[in-house]
């Protein structure tokens, strides 16, 4: 009895000495997998990562080595890095260490990555891989982006004209904005052309600078001309910055969340 007791506390020692070193093992391969993250080496992360070649950013904010949490998983480690990202670990046939999977290591675009998230087209729980496939899928985004900046060049307009006063300098425009959208001052301005025809030299563009526009909401803008009245030629034209637009696009989209989906079935139109 007293042998068979020994050698079950032998036995047990063994093992929770294996496990020690299995999971000394495991943090080594944890350090070294976060300082190429914290070096941003893409070459070797693309290597150590499956599915992930065509990315080429990746991030561990908040990361300190004393804080990594290991749990011991049926076939593998779940290693906590941080609070938000981590990764699944395993052994091959040869007992060396490789990551499976990653969440939340590799940096997308946040704009995206949210816009990606509201209409159903990633979960953002899933694992790196399966979000950078998905996200390779740029047929969605642009076709989202055409039907919103669709709908933004229709339904933001402007109006105005000669606004009076003493000086017949005057001028005012308004913008309407009839879409859903809160639209911000930075991503538009508006352009007024005068032009006379018995005296060219009084003929400009005058710019207004975009104001924020709430959703179904109207705002009025004044300035002057260096013409005296009417002129003889006036076109008003809201611009749009043409740089911004497509991101502007995905900030202010408000989503159902299965438009993703919609959009596979060839029922978003």
């Amino acid at each position: 009895m007293k042998k068979s007791l020994l050698l079950l506390t032998a036995l047990m020692a063994l093992m929770l000495v294996s496990c020690d070193n299995k999971e000394k093992k495991v943090r080594e391969f944890a350090t070294n997998f976060a300082t190429k993250v914290l070096d941003n080496d893409v070459r070797q992360l693309r290597m150590m990562i499956p599915g992930v070649d065509r990315v080429d950013s990746f991030s561990l904010d908040g990361y300190a080595a004393d804080k990594v949490v290991i749990e011991k998983q049926d076939d593998g480690y779940n290693v906590k890095l941080t609070d938000n990202r981590s990764m699944v670990v395993k052994e091959d046939e040869q007992g060396n260490l490789k990551v499976d999977a990653t969440f939340g290591i590799v940096s997308f675009d946040p704009d995206l990555f949210d816009f990606a998230v509201r209409t159903g087209w990633i979960d953002q729980y899933m694992d790196d891989a399966t979000i950078a496939d998905l996200l390779a899928d740029y047929e969605f985004k642009e076709f989202m982006v055409d039907r919103i900046t669709k709908e933004l060049r229709s339904k933001v307009t402007v109006t105005g004209g000669a606004a009076g006063g003493s000086s017949f300098h005057g001028i005012g425009v308004t913008v309407h904005n009839r879409t859903d959208y809160d639209i911000p001052g930075d991503a538009y301005k508006v352009l007024y052309r005068t032009i006379y025809w018995a005296f060219p030299e009084d003929n400009q563009t005058i710019t207004f600078e975009g104001v924020d526009l709430p959703a179904r909401s109207s705002k009025s803008m004044s300035g002057s001309k260096r013409g005296v009245g009417e002129a003889t030629e006036t076109s008003i034209r809201l611009q749009f910055d043409e740089e911004w637009l497509p991101t502007l696009c995905l900030q202010i989209y408000k989503a159902n969340g299965h438009e993703y989906e919609d959009w596979k079935k060839g029922n978003l139109k």
